[in-house]
Order: structure tokens, then C-alpha cells, then sequence
């Protein structure tokens, strides 16, 4: 499983748990008691959710963006008491509930932000500048014969070519003489 399918997993869970918290919430505004302990079951879930956000950063940090990386890190630095040592009396207790899950949907939010897939438009920018470069060649017979003799002279010479072509400034610049500096 690679990162992104890893965090959609936590990102679900934690969505999951932001909804189970609301229904809850309203719950206790009918009858404020919990007697069969939901508030300490999400309590329960929270923390193994923050766990495994720790597991996440740990197995995938060399691959994860820098700026998710940090935003996880600073996460679990801020908060990693709230969701592991014992709280003292009931109020304290249901005021840490209610601050992790708050906690949790914002981190959710921020990283899935980060992580977010560029691919599209990546492909989409690939596949237009592919495009243009073949109706150049096929339009214009003096480029067609330096891509030809490009393609003859190697690889490392079609990527030199490839990189002036793609570089919207090189258009605009005057050429140079190969002897001048």
C-alpha cells in the first residue's frame, strides 16, 4: 500500500469519527448520560487513530512531501499528550474528547492538502507540450531536421533539445553563436 492509499485510510477513519462525535454530541443534547461509554470509546478510537498518524509519518517519511512531513510532525509534538497520558476527573476529560476531536479533522484537512494528487495536471501540461512539439515538427521542416539529428546523436541530446523547446523564454531569447560567450 503505498502513502496515499495509507492516508485516505486514516483520512476516512478520522472523517468516520468526526461523524460518530456529532451524532454523540446530539445524543447528550437529548439525555446527558452516557452509560455505555461512547465518549470513552471515541476517546479509545482517537488515540488509535493518532497512532497510527504516527505510523504513517514513521513508515512513509522519506517518501511523504517536506511539508506534510512537518505538518504531521508538528502535530503529534503539540498534541501527542492529549492523546496519551490519562486525564484526572470527568470534565477534564470530556473537554480533552472534544479538543482531539477538533484536533483530528484539522490535521486531516491540512495533510490531505499536502498530499494532494498533482498528477492530473501534470499529465494534462505533459501531453499538451508533447502535442505542440509533434505538430512543430511536422510543420516546420528545419525543426523536424534538427529533432531528426537529435534522435541520431542520442537520448541526452533529444532531452537538450527538448529543454530549449519546452523553456517559453528560449523562444524569446536571440540565439547565440556557439564560439561567443
Amino acid at each position: 500500500m503505498d502513502f496515499m492509499e495509507q492516508w485516505q485510510a486514516i483520512s476516512a477513519r478520522i472523517r468516520g469519527l468526526s461523524s460518530a462525535a456529532e451524532l454523540h454530541a446530539s445524543f447528550l443534547k437529548v439525555r446527558d448520560s452516557d452509560s455505555f461509554g461512547r465518549g470513552k470509546y471515541l476517546s479509545e478510537q482517537c488515540s488509535e487513530v493518532f497512532s497510527a498518524i504516527e505510523m504513517f509519518v514513521n513508515t512513509f517519511r522519506a517518501s511523504l512531501p517536506p511539508a506534510a512531513v512537518t505538518a504531521i510532525d508538528s502535530f503529534i509534538n503539540a498534541r501527542r499528550s492529549l492523546f496519551k497520558e490519562a486525564v484526572q476527573g470527568p470534565d477534564t476529560h470530556d473537554e480533552r474528547n472534544r479538543a482531539v476531536l477538533i484536533f483530528l479533522p484539522t490535521l486531516e484537512t491540512q495533510v490531505s492538502f499536502l498530499l494532494r494528487d498533482n498528477q492530473p495536471a501534470i499529465r494534462a501540461r505533459s501531453e499538451l507540450a508533447f502535442s505542440h512539439l509533434q505538430l512543430s515538427i511536422a510543420a516546420d521542416p528545419d525543426f523536424r531536421k534538427k529533432w531528426q539529428a537529435a534522435y541520431y546523436e542520442g537520448e541526452t541530446r533529444c532531452e537538450g533539445l527538448g529543454a530549449v523547446h519546452s523553456d517559453p523564454l528560449a523562444a524569446m531569447l536571440p540565439r547565440r553563436n556557439p564560439g561567443t560567450r
